[in-house]
């Protein structure tokens, strides 16, 4: 994917593109800030912050593979991401893909999201997954209004999907994208 400049609602000029190894301890300075400040993601602040040699690991991993990251940056700050990856390498799962973005806070509302979920649908159809999937949290209203809009339908919830550090419980609504099957309106 050739990196693309994006105007945000503010004004503000970003740069969306694929996370490469040179991003390595730039992303692990977002996704540690991005966990500490929400709680809608699978990792979160009570969890051991994320390493250098980890991150070069998982970048290194996805290379050669049917997973995708592309980042924002403001300013040469990552400030967003979206990953899609691989549901399974058996032949009658390789048609489907797991999904999940995240903006830092101060960023919200700016359409960040928006711009990169534009890029990653087409980056997982040009890879020719035909199904995206995701699992939000039920109470995270913002990414469910986000994700619906870009055409993903609610197909189950999972209850007590995520064990929250005070010891609730938050329900999980599990989406679907459908992209490129037949006989399937998309």
């Amino acid at each position: 994917m050739k990196a693309k400049k994006e105007v945000l609602k503010t004004g503000e000029k970003i740069a969306i593109r694929e996370a490469t190894l040179s991003d390595a301890q730039n992303l692990v300075d977002y996704y540690n800030q991005l966990f500490a400040e929400t709680n809608n993601f699978t990792r979160g602040k009570e969890d051991a912050p994320l390493v250098l040699e980890s991150e070069i690991a998982h970048l290194k991993s996805q290379q050669n593979s049917r997973n995708a990251m592309i980042i924002a940056t403001l300013n040469n700050q990552i400030i967003g991401h979206a990953v899609i990856n691989e549901k399974s390498s058996k032949a009658k799962l390789k048609h489907r893909c797991e999904f999940s973005i995240g903006v830092l806070k101060e960023h919200w509302g700016k359409g960040i999201a928006g711009k990169m979920m534009v890029e990653i649908i087409a980056l997982a159809s040009h890879m020719g997954f035909e199904q995206i999937d995701l699992v939000v949290l039920k109470s995270n209203e913002r990414a469910l209004k986000l994700y619906q809009s870009f055409g993903f339908e609610p197909t189950g919830t999972i209850m007590h999907s995520f064990k929250m550090e005070d010891g609730h419980y938050e329900d999980g609504v599990f989406m679907t994208k459908f992209l490129n099957i037949k006989g399937i309106k998309v």
